[in-house]
């Protein structure tokens, strides 16, 4: 098992090498610059500081209730410059892949309602939803069956739909049964969201699980769901086709998790610098789970000792 570095801790001259290794460093968000969009101290003078070394400075989260504008100006609202083109979320990767696929048949779309704008913007047609009843019957909800089985469809959504339902969630298992071909795309498959002292709250991993177990009583394999957020293919691709990306090994990858964050760098064949400010602590890396070569290549508490680093050696 490949050992794991404290940047701190390590003598200047390989500290040195370590900011010379390279060019682009990616940062995840949540845990990692702020929390609940509070920054964390030290988080913007770090990103600042990369930016006067002459470092190309990006952002990827998986969270879809904010848009690249919003985060755009949440980051300059903390002191830091950024551009909509350096924020990557999973609405760009989704956009991504449906251009790829060649969508065009209407979408089922359970996300918030940016997401939705933003679909119909690129020119995506989403379904409308139907005003919801008060059911007390299965033929309450039966009801619904023959339009929905008539429907073409060209991808189902499963987002952060804080508004989902029973009669959604059929509604899902109808579209895809009927549309086999249609693409089943998901962002979040957490199983708990960590909200702070009155969560955890109810994750969409059950709602996505509980229709492909429904398919599976028709006999329709449906695990070629595909998701959009990070640690997917489809994240990977976009970043790499989007920034021109030819030398991964001169790209830094920060992150708080290792099973979305450090995933996704080692697939994509990034440098990895896990910080201890979000979701893993050390107890995950002497617990370690995973497979080896996901393990990050070097720690640091919080991007303010990461800044502490930087300014000793450029000061």
């Amino acid at each position: 098992m490949k050992s794991v570095k404290f940047l701190k801790e390590l003598p200047k001259n390989e500290q040195k090498k370590f900011f010379e290794s390279f060019d682009t460093v990616f940062f995840d968000m949540d845990g990692v610059i702020w929390r609940n969009y509070d920054p964390i101290p030290g988080a913007p003078d770090c990103l600042n500081n990369l930016k006067k070394l002459g470092k190309s400075v990006r952002y990827v989260t998986n969270n879809s209730t904010r848009s690249c504008e919003n985060i755009s100006e949440n980051l300059k609202n903390c002191g830091v410059e950024a551009d909509v083109s350096d924020v990557v979320n999973p609405l760009k990767s989704m956009i991504f892949l449906l251009r790829k696929s060649n969508v065009t048949d209407p979408m089922y779309v359970m996300a918030p309602k940016s997401t939705k704008k933003e679909l119909e913007k690129h020119g995506y047609k989403i379904l409308e939803e139907t005003a919801h009843g008060d059911f007390d019957q299965p033929s309450d909800i039966l009801a619904y069956h023959d339009s929905a089985k008539n429907q073409k469809i060209g991808a189902v959504l499963f987002d952060a739909d804080f508004n989902i339902d029973y009669l959604k969630v059929q509604k899902a298992y109808w579209y895809l049964k009927y549309n086999p071909k249609c693409l089943f795309l998901v962002n979040l498959m957490d199983k708990t969201l960590p909200v702070g002292p009155r969560g955890p709250i109810l994750g969409w991993h059950y709602f996505v699980q509980s229709v492909r177990e429904l398919l599976k009583v028709d006999n329709v394999d449906r695990s070629d769901f595909i998701s959009i957020g990070k640690p997917s293919k489809v994240v990977v691709d976009y970043i790499k086709e989007t920034y021109n990306i030819s030398q991964p090994d001169r790209v830094l990858f920060v992150g708080d998790s290792i099973e979305t964050d450090l995933v996704t760098a080692s697939k994509a064949g990034f440098q990895k610098l896990l910080v201890l400010s979000g979701t893993d602590k050390l107890e995950s890396l002497d617990r370690w789970q995973y497979p080896d070569h996901y393990k990050p290549d070097y720690i640091a508490e919080h991007l303010g000792d990461f800044n502490d680093v930087l300014k000793n050696l450029y000061a």
